[in-house]
């Protein structure tokens, strides 16, 4: 196991814990937007809710990295993918136009596939092409909607990756960290004796996750100066480099993890679309 420093104090555990949380409040959010309810309270909340999806891509390299069995994990994203995606058709046909509420599951299971299969280095790895090119897909059409103010029926919101670039961007830079920060050890310690396993190696993996975050937003701003291109709204997306004092925090280690736990935190995504959907259906 990865040593650490003593401020690296979060473990999976409570990563997941925050990020659970700062979606509600994003999810809280877009429900108020939709009913005109307080437009700047819901500001606020969305702008604390655009940290979590970092979050959810850490837990995403982190489960790809260490799961031994990738067809059950994926199959456990896909069955929730598939939960949230009959919620949003439901919802979109038989009581209100939510068109445009992306299902952030999507991306993390493309990316989660993209992993695997680049994980591989062999043949196999050729295949992430397919899901890359999805990703790019997803991209271009709601570019071409948000320039011309048009919906493109034939790709509906809820089969389409939201995040697509921003996620598979930050997906790569966190899942490489790792054997960059192993290529830094090796080959620039300056004398210093093998630094693998120390302190410094999560220390180091943490920095370049922060680094790609904040690199991935950069780079998300400047997409969004061409027409069209910015389907983020990188006016709140970019609070979303506040996370990285939740990042640089991270320890590396699991933490809690009993199956109540782990399987609530599936069940929890739907779950609180529809609390959330049915309280505001009341008001």
């Amino acid at each position: 196991m990865v040593q650490k420093f003593r401020y690296h104090i979060l473990s999976s555990f409570w990563i997941k814990v925050i990020a659970l949380f700062l979606m509600t409040l994003d999810h809280v959010a877009k429900f108020m937007y939709f009913n005109d309810i307080s437009p700047q309270i819901a500001d606020i909340l969305e702008i604390f809710g655009r940290l979590g999806f970092p979050l959810f891509i850490l837990l995403l390299v982190e489960g790809v990295r260490h799961t031994s069995n990738f067809g059950k994990y994926a199959l456990r994203l896909g069955i929730l993918a598939g939960v949230i995606l009959i919620g949003q058709i439901v919802i979109h046909h038989a009581f209100m136009d939510i068109y445009a509420f992306y299902s952030p599951i999507i991306d993390l299971l493309l990316c989660a596939v993209i992993l695997y299969l680049l994980k591989q280095n062999n043949r196999k790895s050729f295949w992430a092409i397919l899901p890359i090119a999805y990703i790019i897909l997803s991209f271009i059409v709601m570019s071409i909607e948000n320039q011309q103010s048009i919906e493109i029926w034939w790709f509906p919101f809820y089969l389409r990756s939201g995040y697509n670039i921003f996620a598979l961007l930050l997906s790569l830079g966190f899942f490489y960290s790792y054997p960059v920060a192993k290529w830094i050890f090796r080959n620039y310690n300056n004398g210093v004796s093998n630094l693998e396993g120390t302190p410094y190696e999560r220390l180091l993996v943490n920095t370049l996750m922060c680094f790609t975050l904040l690199l991935t937003v950069v780079i998300i701003y400047l997409i969004g100066l061409i027409p069209g291109g910015d389907i983020y709204n990188i006016a709140h997306e970019a609070y979303s480099m506040c996370a990285v004092v939740f990042i640089f925090l991270y320890s590396g280690e699991l933490g809690y993890n009993k199956k109540w736990f782990k399987y609530g935190a599936y069940a929890y995504f739907p779950l609180h679309i529809a609390i959330i959907f049915l309280i505001f259906l009341l008001i």
